[in-house]
């Protein structure tokens, strides 16, 4: 089931080094917890019993992650949905485990915003070469 969602390391690590380069890591340096949400929905009404997603239109996603490399993380836990049976929603889940690959949205986010302002206005040194010298 694909799933988006944030990984909090439980200690730093510098993604900037190939991760094979890191010597004496320790487990909280591979581990991290995984918060998400499902990219589909859960809600079946003809299901028995029915079943309610977490939020609106997704379920919510914990779990447990092992870092394999620099981007590759094996990923084990839970996606929680409810459940209903009568008149009461029941809290659920069943195990999930993935491959999750990290991506470096800070990164990301810094060349998009660069691309549009640079796109936007000229910049400074564009300017000062193409201005006529006294």
């Amino acid at each position: 089931m694909p799933f988006v969602g944030a990984t909090i390391n439980f200690a730093p690590l510098d993604r900037d080094v190939p991760y094979h380069l890191i010597r004496n890591k320790t487990c909280w340096q591979n581990f991290g917890l995984t918060l998400g949400y499902t990219l589909v929905s859960l809600k079946d009404s003809t299901a028995n019993p029915p079943r309610d997603n977490f939020f609106e239109k997704s379920a919510f996603v914990t779990g447990l992650s092992y870092r394999l490399s620099n981007t590759v993380k094996l990923t084990g836990g839970f996606t929680w949905y409810f459940k209903r049976e009568d008149s009461l929603r029941k809290l659920t889940s069943f195990p999930v485990i993935g491959i999750s690959f990290d991506l470096d949205v800070k990164k990301y986010l810094s060349d998009l915003v660069g691309a549009i302002t640079s796109s936007k206005a000229p910049s400074a040194k564009t300017t000062a070469t193409n201005s006529p010298t006294p």
